[in-house]
């Protein structure tokens, strides 16, 4: 992830004043297409995902955490999204598109807005991480859930992933100042740990990591249900469906969560790797053609950061048929299903419901499995 002023320190420190250039970047293709990228697809980023990280909020403020702490991740994960969309994807397009820098104000907002930034990038994809890891723990150790994923060590757990990054990444935004030029730059001996150094150190701690975690846990996830999906097979219990509807719930919003935040977020640690080394090989001035050319790459791999926090909502409501259920309740601005379904039941259908309690206990020591509610 970067800044506006990570890019414009780049182009200023690798192409000195006192040589020619090849032309003004405002002529290239590639400049026109950077700004097209930022003045139409920063709108769209921005409604989507303030609508649906909002609206993912207000649906999972609708779960009971005591039931599952699941809700909870993901409504931690929904608010942290929508301070990196204001805080960051604004605030650059503002910058590039109107010229007025929030950042360069003073000193003190320039370390709060890139402290907030990269914080909340990093944050978010611990907060997926630990979703998936208790997804794979109701499927391990399902008989465990109680003691291992309580409220409280749930609330514990979000606590530390906020706060670990944030200590972390204190050293990047106290290495910021506004210079006299009112730009909210790095200090000028800090150039190489902010180019070479922190660039690597920000891909292990927010991509890396967190990517071979989740592809790890996702084959763990989809290779128990899988045999568990088998064992029904085998033993042709009537819970066969409602399982296959579990493994293909729980199989396709891991999936495309964790393949969005591999597409997603990998490439702009990529780019910040490849234009360090063309900084650190420059002999000479880089020309504007090359500027215009990192500056495209910089745009699009920004914008596509930007957009793992504004899909998620979308994949909620593709992969999981009771966050669809709950949203379509939501906007039609009715009681939660569950709790008017309960207050509703009369003690026919409490009788009713015990008996099929009892019958799906039967069927599940049939297929010597543990039913575990794995939608969203």
């Amino acid at each position: 992830m970067r800044t506006t002023e990570d890019y414009t320190a780049f182009a200023d420190v690798s192409t000195p004043q006192t040589m020619e250039k090849d032309g003004d970047i405002t002529n290239f293709v590639e400049n026109k297409i950077a700004t097209g990228l930022w003045t139409y697809c920063m709108p769209i980023i921005l409604i989507i995902g303030t609508f649906g990280n909002v609206s993912s909020i207000l649906v999972f403020r609708r779960y009971k955490w005591r039931s599952s702490t699941l809700p909870m991740y993901l409504s931690a994960l929904a608010f942290v999204d929508l301070n990196l969309l204001y805080f960051g994807l604004l605030e650059n397009a503002v910058s590039l598109l109107l010229n007025r820098n929030m950042k360069s104000t003073n000193t003190a907002l320039c370390i709060v807005v890139i402290w907030i930034v990269y914080s909340s990038g990093t944050v978010s994809a611990w907060l997926l991480v630990a979703v998936t890891l208790q997804r794979v723990m109701c499927v391990v150790w399902p008989h465990a859930m109680t003691s291992l994923c309580s409220t409280r060590k749930s609330i514990v757990l979000v606590l530390l992933i906020v706060t670990l990054p944030w200590v972390l990444h204190s050293c990047l935004a106290f290495a910021h100042y506004v210079n006299g030029n009112s730009t909210c730059t790095n200090y000028d001996d800090l150039e190489y740990f902010r180019f070479k150094v922190w660039p690597v150190v920000d891909m292990i701690v927010s991509s890396l990591v967190p990517a071979t975690i989740l592809l790890i846990c996702n084959f763990i996830l989809i290779s128990r249900l899988y045999v568990s999906l088998n064992e029904a097979r085998r033993l042709t219990c009537s819970s066969l469906s409602s399982r296959r509807r579990a493994t293909s719930s729980t199989t396709m919003t891991l999936v495309i969560l964790t393949t969005a935040f591999l597409l997603l977020t990998l490439p702009i640690n990529v780019e910040q790797l490849w234009e360090g080394e063309l900084r650190r090989r420059a002999v000479s001035p880089i020309p504007t053609s090359m500027e215009a050319k990192t500056y495209l790459a910089w745009t699009i791999t920004d914008l596509l950061w930007y957009s793992n926090s504004a899909l998620n909502f979308l994949f909620y409501c593709l992969s999981g048929s009771k966050f669809r259920n709950e949203f379509v309740v939501l906007l039609c601005c009715r009681e939660n299903s569950t709790a008017k379904a309960k207050a509703m039941a009369t003690p026919a259908k409490r009788s009713t419901s015990i008996s099929e309690e009892t019958k799906t206990k039967g069927e599940n020591e049939c297929s010597g499995t543990t039913n575990i509610d794995t939608k969203l």
